[in-house]
């Protein structure tokens, strides 16, 4: 879902439309329609009719749409930027260039929680930032929140293959997400493929830009799949860390707000599923940690905060015609967890309590292909067995 919006073309890209006296460059994939005020080219998917929705959206005031996608969109002399409500990449920009893209750095950057458009007539960068504002009810049991996350995905995972008629394939990492996930495609009775290879398509994009994308974005995009010219969905089990919580910073902005001493909840938790995971986590986010803690003042800031960890969490979402689809990036799940207790929250945080309780009601056959520590891949030859006999069935 790459894109340069600016004055003229740019050739690293495969693909450019004019709108208004600025040039469009994107790589594969994009589509384009007229709307009711002028002309938008968008790629990705929502959990509703997103051509129909965008086709009557005011991008002066856009509606929260669920899904993962971008739209670019005219209106008289400006262009607006257009995400989902969870837009899991930083868009950069130049003032002074004029240049909009979430390719390469530039001197400023948009988290997802702040919009751009450009007036086309002043050749001005406008910007504006709206965060979520959450404020937590009536506390929720850890069986009640696992029953209504799991009707979250159910719900999500039902709308988003009747929607899309594209191969699905997925990963077995051995990790718990990414295996309730394979549940929840069987469930739900959709036609899809357990993988267990890498297949990176060439493309002009690609060849141009591979080496830029790591480099920008950190080296965890390395993208393993990529079918290039081919539409395919590669169903996923990221962003299922960020938001329940097995990702340090929100877990430690959480604690702090609360009083908790999470070193001490590091000692209490030794062994467990994601200790060592969160560890190495806390380890590398220290420096981040030390700036993010200025802000923290009451619970009001620290869920503020929260929000916007989460929703900046880096996510691949569409490269060249491959969907990385994840049903777990969701806001009315992260809302959910918010609503346990600590202790539910932090019991889920280093066991993974909610996902496994899910498993267990979707198809507990599969617990026995989670791997004994988070990302450990430590099998011998009789775990190995099983493991790939229990997927074969999939």
């Amino acid at each position: 879902m790459y894109f340069e919006l600016a004055q003229q073309s740019n050739i690293d890209f495969p693909k450019h439309f004019e709108m208004n006296n600025f040039v469009l460059s994107t790589d594969l994939g994009w589509s384009q329609v007229d709307g009711t005020y002028g002309k938008i080219i968008y790629k990705g998917y929502a959990y509703q009719d997103l051509p129909a929705c965008l086709i009557s959206l005011d991008p002066e005031n856009p509606e929260s749409i669920h899904g993962s996608f971008t739209a670019i969109i005219q209106k008289n002399n400006k262009i607006y930027i257009v995400t989902d409500n969870t837009r899991e990449f930083p868009i950069y920009f130049d003032r002074r260039k004029v240049v909009i893209t979430n390719l390469t750095k530039h001197q400023d950057t948009a988290w997802p929680d702040t919009s751009l458009q450009i007036d086309c007539e002043n050749n001005v960068i406008n910007s504006q930032y709206k965060g979520i504002d959450f404020v937590p009810g009536e506390q929720k049991d850890i069986n009640s929140t696992t029953n209504k996350t799991l009707d979250i995905l159910n719900n999500s995972v039902s709308t988003y293959i009747s929607k899309c008629k594209d191969p699905i394939r997925i990963v077995p990492t051995g990790g718990l997400d990414s295996t309730l996930m394979i549940a929840l495609l069987k469930q739900n009775n959709a036609n899809f493929e357990v993988i267990d290879y890498e297949y990176k398509k060439w493309t002009y994009f690609r060849w141009k830009n591979g080496e830029k994308i790591k480099k920008e974005n950190g080296p965890w995009t390395r993208y393993g799949h990529t079918w290039g010219e081919t539409p395919v969905t590669l169903a996923h089990g990221w962003m299922g860390d960020q938001y329940f919580f097995r990702d340090y910073l929100p877990l430690a902005v959480l604690c702090k707000s609360k009083n908790i001493d999470l070193k001490q909840e590091f000692k209490r938790f030794e062994g467990s599923y994601c200790y060592e995971h969160l560890c190495e986590d806390m380890e590398q986010r220290q420096s981040s940690w030390q700036e993010i803690t200025k802000e923290i003042v009451d619970q009001k800031s620290a869920y503020k905060k929260i929000f916007e960890i989460i929703r900046g969490s880096f996510l691949w979402w569409t490269f060249e015609k491959t969907t990385y689809w994840s049903p777990y990036k969701d806001l009315e799940i992260l809302k959910h967890v918010l609503h346990l207790s600590i202790e539910d929250l932090l019991q889920n945080a280093f066991h993974g309590t909610i996902q496994t309780k899910m498993l267990e009601i979707v198809d507990p056959n599969l617990l026995d292909c989670i791997t004994e520590k988070k990302n450990k891949h430590e099998f011998d030859q009789a775990m190995y067995t099983k493991y790939i006999n229990t997927l074969l069935k999939y």
